[in-house]
């Protein structure tokens, strides 16, 4: 697969869609000095797909298609467990159409298009599963409660991204989520933004609270993955 080119731009977009954007990651104190430090395979996915959902919101909130043919090689490297409402509009193949009717008459975008067409028609080369996507539409001031079971002495990430939803006759605003993580009660993790990012782990393990609400005027779709 010929991905040399389009991970030279990855590079710099990987920053940029970062650093323009705003996102928000909250990194949670760990309940316990005893707690895996490191990331694990799943974990580190979950962090690859929410990069994925940043650099598409970048690459349309900027006109840069080159960010949303790099989101689409990230999804079809990370596959996810989609449970219940989760969304699946952000396909690899969409992705790249999109992009190249942004700039229908950029030559170079259009080959850079076709490596990328043809990088996602194989099998990933030594894809992570695991990573498990949840997700659903919220009404303003609406809010999901979500419960997660953390194994013992591991790192869950958690991120959640929020997707805009067409809304005739309002004014357009981003899609911004509060998200608040609560062990039996306490606040362990969480932010404001249109991504928000924590990592959580205990000796014991067990079920933690995902509380995801909406405070915009509009409806907005969440994406929350996990490992």
């Amino acid at each position: 697969m010929r991905f040399g080119v389009l991970f030279g731009y990855g590079r710099a977009l990987f920053a940029a869609s970062l650093v323009m954007m705003g996102a928000v990651v909250a990194i949670a104190g760990r309940a316990d000095d005893k707690a895996v430090p490191e990331l694990s395979e799943s974990a580190q996915a979950v962090a690859d797909l929410g990069m994925a959902q940043d650099l598409i919101a970048y690459g349309r909130r900027t006109k840069s298609p080159e960010a949303l043919l790099m989101a689409a090689l990230i999804l079809h490297r990370t596959p996810s467990e989609k449970v219940g409402d989760a969304a699946d509009t952000e396909t690899p193949a969409a992705l790249i159409e999109e992009a190249r009717k942004a700039r229908a008459d950029d030559k170079t975008l259009a080959g850079l298009a076709d490596q990328a067409a043809e990088a996602v028609s194989e099998t990933a080369r030594g894809a992570v599963t695991g990573p498990r996507n949840m997700g659903g539409v919220l009404a303003p001031g609406a809010k999901a409660d979500i419960t997660v079971v953390c194994q013992p002495r591991t790192n869950t990430i958690f991120r959640v991204n929020g997707i805009p939803v067409a809304a005739p006759n309002r004014r357009p605003v981003p899609p911004i989520l509060q998200v608040e993580i609560k062990d039996k009660g306490r606040p362990v993790g969480g932010g404001l933004g249109t991504s928000v990012g924590s990592g959580y782990g205990s000796e014991e393990g067990g079920p933690v609270t995902v509380t995801i609400l909406n405070p915009t005027p509009n409806p907005v779709r969440f994406n929350l993955y996990h490992n």
